[in-house]
């Protein structure tokens, strides 16, 4: 618990503004963690011990990845936020990611209506893709928006 006392301390002192410049960073520290947790299991899903702390436990790393898709400086940076928002999502459990489907689908859906590279555009519909297979019934509000956004999608090049 003290390490998520620290996560959270460290990320609430970045301002908002600067957020998406440490996306790269955030993406690098979560994928040595998933590869040590890989190493010590031996099948089963995967899960950091830390993303499964029910209502807190994407609380630290979620602005950080949402400011990066929403104000990131360049596409690429956008696609690795979308990109770091989806191996969030794979590494935590249903109810550490409950409370976060809201906050995470509603920028998701309104950020894909924008002219991005196509890169990026999958990245962000990989990550949506993985929000429907975990978060199931939690978005039911946003059906209409997720279809729409769908099938629009289909017609990008």
């Amino acid at each position: 618990m003290r390490c998520w006392s620290a996560c959270e301390a460290v990320t609430s002192v970045v301002p908002k503004e600067d957020q998406a410049s440490h996306v790269g960073a955030l993406k690098e520290a979560l994928a040595g963690a998933k590869e040590k947790e890989r190493r010590k299991r031996r099948g089963g899903p995967l899960h950091l011990r830390g993303l499964l702390l029910p209502n807190k436990a994407l609380a630290p790393f979620v602005p950080i990845y949402l400011q990066g898709v929403l104000q990131g400086s360049s596409p690429e940076v956008r696609e690795a936020a979308a990109e770091g928002l989806g191996e969030l999502i794979s590494l935590t459990s249903e109810d550490g990611l409950k409370p976060f489907v809201v906050s995470i689908t509603g920028p998701l859906i309104r950020i894909i209506g924008d002219r991005f590279p196509p890169a990026t555009k999958a990245a962000i519909l990989v990550t949506l893709g993985l929000l429907i297979r975990r978060a199931g019934a939690g978005l039911k509000p946003f059906v209409p928006q997720l279809q729409t956004t769908f099938l629009k999608c289909l017609n990008d090049p």
